[in-house]
Formats: structure tokens, sequence, C-alpha cells
């Protein structure tokens, strides 16, 4: 009678190496998934400093686009299959983030 008291004591709870087990199995799942974790942390902080820098260069160009002509004048000739399409007007250029550059072409009205 005793052995089958004992073995129902036994089997209540778990292991010292069933929670081992299930200590790796968890320590492994984790160290799979923190790097993971840090280069998508470290990519959105990448992109947040981008749009706050592209952002500014927004501005910048609203300014001169509305306020001033600055920018160096050019005539771009666009050849279709029926026609050629002529436009002329001003290239504004602003850098930004690592050697980043945006080009915008205002037409001239």
């Amino acid at each position: 009678m005793k052995t089958n008291t004992n073995y129902k004591n036994r089997k209540s709870g778990f292991s010292l190496v069933e929670v081992l087990v299930s200590l790796i199995i968890v320590t492994v799942i984790i160290s799979a998934v923190l790097p993971m974790l840090s280069s998508s942390m470290r990519r959105a902080q990448q992109n947040k400093f981008e749009i706050n820098e592209l952002s500014g260069v927004q501005n910048e160009l609203e300014e001169e686009m509305f306020v001033s002509s600055v920018g160096q004048s050019y005539i771009v000739n666009i050849a279709l299959e029926s026609e050629s399409i002529s436009l002329s007007g001003e290239l504004i250029t602003k850098n930004y983030a690592d050697w980043k550059r945006v080009d915008l072409f205002l037409r001239n009205r």
C-alpha cells in the first residue's frame, strides 16, 4: 500500500529534469528572438531619424518654392512617339541624412 501512495504523490508535480528541459527550451527561443528584436528597434530608430530629416528638407523646399527662386535653370525635353514636350524650370537640391539627396524640379509657370 505504501508504494501506491508514494507513486501518486510523486506524479502530482514536475520533476527537476522536466523543469530544466523547459528552461533550456525557453532560453533557446529567447536567444533566437532577441537579436531580431534588437535589429528591428535599431532600424526603427534609423527610420525615425530619416523621417525627421526629410521633414526638415520638405519645409526648406517649400520655403524656396514659394518665397524665392534660387535654383539652377534647366530645359527638359521629353520625346514621345508622336510629339516632343519641352519643359523649363529650376532644379533645387537639398542634402540630408548621410549623403542622401532630394532633387526637386520646379516648372516655370
